[in-house]
């Protein structure tokens, strides 16, 4: 029970009473509790913002509000001032409206404010509040805010996440790669991407143009691309792909990568035949793939075989091989590899590189991956005190709290996973809490951490989130049935 701090200005005598009526109002008891005192103080001004906003704004909207000035228990202040302004995480505050002394003479004073088109935002729109605040000749009395909301970002932004390039290849190979594209709505026109290689000896030839789809995240495959020759005389040692990025005409973005270039070996006569690798997987999906290697020749070679899966997480080595390949023989070799969760809507390569002192081959073969069609993963939070008890989401001020996480997997022996536990307020980050799951013997884990609320001076909302992560990348949202839990510390 919390006692109104405005309920008088002096020492007062009082007394719980406690009633129990039905539902038809019929009271059946009642008791009351022995006198005890509270002692209420004189205290400053009060305001109270209400606003109509929503949860969300576009430019153009407009917003009601009123400030109300409760000065009961308190004194009015001498050469007062009222600012109301939107204030966001991104910018600096801008005014709505200020009132003075005479405004304020009714005790409420009413604003409209239309959000304006032009606004000092972060890419992918902001989120800001409305803050009342009265001041007099020696600064803040009080201050009041609205719940936070967010103003949408009408315009177009797109950028280059990423670009994977390889850091060495031989001089006239084919280049392969991947460029990450974002972009924070799925309206408007194509962007375009182009790229170009610039060699240290100054020379630039372009590479490739190609058009990117209004998507709000899209992998855009590189490749395979025949790198030009340079004019010159010496072979180049280095080489930087510049990619940029194009929306209406514009360059909006750019980033570079850069390849050191070693003189091409002689071609050897051996096939390389890969089967049972799907052109179409899904994130997760186990590949039991076959690695077949002839040598076409009349000779025998002595050769180094290594199998790789490339993606956008990085390289993984199925087997390096060192063996004697008879003239006209061929051996096989399995390759056994399992999708990561975190690339899903990407292109993949199953790489097999064959090298002797003689010559290199490299063979890819390229996979596509699907995106995540249903949950993979649930986890269900509950938050309880040292006793064990269940906590609906109001505890006290540096109060010790038990956070258990149950997660769910659809199968057992899911590796690498690690539960992230974030404590937010207002989209900052207070504490983080990572937990490694063990799925090796059942497809269930309990993570249980440990939280003591902050000591904080009124109350305050926080809220609790959960995140997959695998090999440092999350496992996307549409994997994950989660959801927010709100804790009220007062």
């Amino acid at each position: 029970l919390v006692i109104q701090a405005d309920a008088s200005d002096r020492v007062e005598r009082c007394v719980l009473r406690l009633v129990l009526v039905d539902k038809s109002g019929r009271e059946h008891t009642r008791t009351v509790s022995k006198p005890f005192y509270v002692g209420f103080l004189a205290r400053l001004p009060v305001l109270r913002l209400r606003t109509d906003a929503k949860r969300s704004h576009s430019p153009g909207d407009v917003i009601h509000g009123e400030v109300a000035l409760d000065i009961r228990g308190g004194l009015r202040p001498q050469n007062a001032k009222l600012i109301i302004s939107f204030v966001s995480e991104t910018g600096d505050p801008i005014v709505i409206g200020e009132f003075d002394d005479h405004d304020l003479m009714s005790d409420s004073v009413r604003f409209r404010w239309r959000v304006p088109a032009l606004l000092p935002r972060a890419r992918g729109g902001m989120i800001g509040r409305i803050r009342a605040t009265l001041t007099d000749s020696e600064g803040i009395v009080a201050e009041s805010e609205s719940e936070p909301f967010e103003i949408a970002e009408t315009g177009v932004h797109v950028s280059i996440g990423s670009m994977r390039m390889p850091e060495k290849m031989e001089m006239g190979a084919k280049l392969r790669g991947w460029v990450r594209i974002r972009r924070n709505t799925e309206e408007g026109d194509d962007a375009t991407l182009r790229l170009r290689i610039e060699y240290d000896g100054g020379e630039s030839y372009p590479l490739l143009v190609q058009r990117v789809k209004p998507l709000r995240n899209i992998t855009v495959e590189i490749g395979p691309i025949d790198i030009p020759t340079p004019s010159g005389q010496r072979p180049p040692e280095t080489g930087t792909v510049v990619a940029e990025l194009i929306y209406e005409g514009v360059v909006v973005d750019s980033t570079s990568r850069t390849i050191a270039f070693s003189s091409k070996k002689k071609r050897m006569p051996v096939a390389v035949k890969v089967t049972g690798v799907p052109p179409y997987v899904s994130p997760d999906d186990y590949i039991e793939g076959t690695i077949e290697i002839a040598n076409e020749s009349k000779d025998r070679f002595e050769i180094k075989v290594t199998a790789k899966f490339e993606s956008v997480v990085g390289e993984e080595v199925l087997f390096s091989k060192e063996l004697k390949l008879d003239a006209r023989k061929s051996r096989m070799f399995p390759a056994t590899f399992r999708i990561p969760l975190t690339i899903e809507m990407t292109t993949a390569f199953l790489t097999v590189i064959i090298e002797s002192p003689s010559g290199r081959n490299v063979t890819q073969k390229r996979i596509k991956i699907k995106p995540v069609a249903q949950p993979l993963f649930s986890v269900t939070v509950s938050i309880r005190d040292e006793t064990g008890r269940e906590i609906p989401g109001l505890v006290p001020r540096a109060a010790g709290l038990e956070i258990f996480a149950d997660v769910q997997s659809y199968r057992v022996g899911v590796e690498d996973l690690i539960l992230q536990i974030r404590i937010m307020q207002k989209r900052k980050v207070i504490e983080t809490f990572e937990v490694p799951l063990d799925f090796s013997e059942r497809p269930q884990h309990v993570a249980r951490v440990h939280w003591t609320t902050p000591a904080v001076e009124m109350v305050t909302g926080f809220y609790l989130e959960t995140i997959l992560i695998q090999n440092g990348r999350a496992i996307p949202a549409r994997a994950v049935e989660s959801e927010q839990r709100r804790i009220t510390v007062y």
